[in-house]
């Protein structure tokens, strides 16, 4: 298709690009296009299924090298597998085997995802977990199922001080907690928090921060988290992990990608945006590599869906100050998660979770659970996606792990096989023959799950543009009032930039007090 003029050009379509598209197309009457350099939409949200002894990611059989290169596009790479998970997908193996690229979500359908989906027309629906266990780190053997108001009894005064601790948090105010500047490794050592408190609470902050070390927690998205648990109605037993079945999470990014294209927008994949043309200190619109060539697109606004690190591969240096560039570059770091998905042979009378005395849809804590040397500060969280959503043939058995792990330690070889090697010293004490029994394991390293991250103390780079006029960000990661990140910071991300750009407040609409920027 030959490219016209557009009201809005928006570079990538991650939930936060799409989604503040979706916004402006359906809400404001923009014609809006979308620009994708990869084959499909989505960015970090990428999931993929098995069908015909082939991979597909929405509607599209992929090859191997094809799915490789599409995981690699969201930072995300095949730690291990066993067997060769190219092997696996040829013979057949993964037919009806739903995976995705190292993310995650929660709160189910009261996260603000669906919120915004529900007010755009659009509604998706999630599956969570319903409970909530832990592992005792010192005999790992132990496994502990949690009910409401009852002790946590791994612990030696019963969970009496880690639930005074999260109580507290609790009952911040908003304005209290917009005060919060430092990490939560302070707020705890303020509190000369105990071990044992330590521990949980660094293992709960890890699951919804993708960090593994309070100190690099900002206490005040942490902190806002718990508040608004109460009102949100959700805990560590019926909402800590969400998920999606069909096609997965994508199915968020196809249908906010219908809803541009049915208000007369267009999203386009394999087309780079190679420049933002700025003249004078104004957006002017944008050249996209497509298979014609190189092609200029006019547009008053254009809104960047790319993470800052990336932003400045399409931005020159030179629109933004000398000191931003610097601490985006040397300061700002990436969480990522390191994810293992374990299948079994098909045996109705066991599951392996059951067999622990824990019910097979909880969400799992192992924290502290490594004792290697280097490793004291990993926690692990696990679930069995198959026993929340159709994600696998009827009768599997199977679960996941999941480890907190910055980028460059991803990027650790040695790191990353330890950490596996743990997950599997845990196995193997619980369930000795689990080897025997395995159809096939896989790894992903998602080294950029989360986002790019401002360091401690500093403000997330506004939602517009404070050196160009008409160049706009979005992601989880852009906004001044933002908080949280990864799909639910996306979301809220994308109403705070269609705001901005029409001077609307479609946030007060779409969202719940307790999912603005501000309550």
């Amino acid at each position: 298709m030959a490219l016209g003029n557009y009201d809005v050009v928006v570079i990538g379509s991650g939930v936060g690009g799409l989604g503040v598209g979706a916004i402006l197309a359906s809400r404001e009457g923009k014609k809006v296009l979308v620009a994708e350099k990869e084959s499909f939409i989505g960015g970090r949200i990428l999931s993929y299924y098995g069908e015909d002894n082939k991979l597909w990611i929405i509607d599209k059989p992929y090859t191997y090298k094809e799915f490789t290169h599409a995981l690699g596009s969201t930072g995300t790479w095949i730690a291990k597998s066993e067997p060769d998970f190219e092997n696996v997908v040829k013979n057949g193996m993964f037919n009806g085997y739903l995976l995705d690229g190292g993310h995650g979500s929660f709160w189910g359908d009261r996260g603000r995802i669906s919120f915004l989906m529900k007010w755009l027309g659009k509604p998706i629906y999630m599956k969570v977990n319903k409970g909530f266990a832990v592992i005792d780190n010192k005999d790992q053997t132990k496994w502990y199922q949690i009910e409401h108001g009852q002790p946590y009894e791994w612990m030696s005064d019963g969970g009496k001080a880690t639930r005074k601790l999260l109580r507290e948090m609790a009952t911040w105010s908003f304005e209290q907690i917009e005060q919060a500047r430092g990490s939560l490794g302070d707020f705890l050592r303020e509190r000369d928090c105990d071990e044992e408190s330590y521990l949980f609470i660094r293992n709960l902050a890890g699951s919804q921060t993708a960090l593994a070390n309070p100190d690099h927690m900002h206490l005040r998205d942490f902190l806002k988290y718990q508040a608004i648990a109460k009102d949100i109605q959700m805990d560590l037993i019926s909402g800590s992990v969400a998920t999606m079945d069909g096609i997965g999470l994508l199915d968020i990014a196809v249908q906010l990608r219908d809803l541009i294209q049915e208000h007369g927008g267009d999203v386009i994949t394999e087309s780079p945006v190679e420049e933002v043309i700025i003249e004078n200190k104004q957006s002017k619109g944008v050249r996209i590599r497509t298979s014609k060539g190189v092609e200029t697109v006019e547009a008053p606004v254009v809104i960047c869906n790319l993470p800052p690190k990336d932003a400045f591969k399409v931005i020159p240096e030179r629109h933004f100050t000398a000191d931003f560039v610097k601490e985006v570059k040397e300061k700002y770091y990436i969480p990522g998660l390191l994810t293992g998905s374990y299948f079994f042979k098909k045996d109705y009378k066991k599951d392996y979770l059951r067999l622990k005395g824990i019910d097979p849809r909880s969400f799992i804590f192992l924290p502290g659970v490594s004792k290697k040397k280097g490793l004291e500060s990993l926690d692990f969280v696990m679930c069995s996606l198959p026993s929340i959503a159709n994600q696998s043939p009827r009768g599997i058995n199977g679960f996941l792990f999941s480890i907190p792990l910055l980028d460059h330690e991803m990027r650790d070889k040695n790191r990353v096989d330890t950490a596996i090697n743990e997950a599997e010293r845990f196995m193997t004490d619980n369930w000795p023959n689990w080897r025997k029994e395995l159809l096939f394991q896989v790894w992903t390293a998602a080294a950029e799950a989360f986002g790019h991250w401002r360091p401690l103390g500093a403000e997330r780079p506004d939602v517009k543009s404070p050196w160009v006029d008409g160049l706009y960000f979005v992601g989880d990661q852009y906004g001044e009032k933002m908080w949280g990140g990864g799909i639910d910071g996306a979301a809220l991300s994308a109403a705070l930039c269609a705001d901005v750009i029409s001077g609307k407040d479609y946030e007060v609409q779409m969202f719940p007090p307790y999912h603005r920027s501000s309550w």
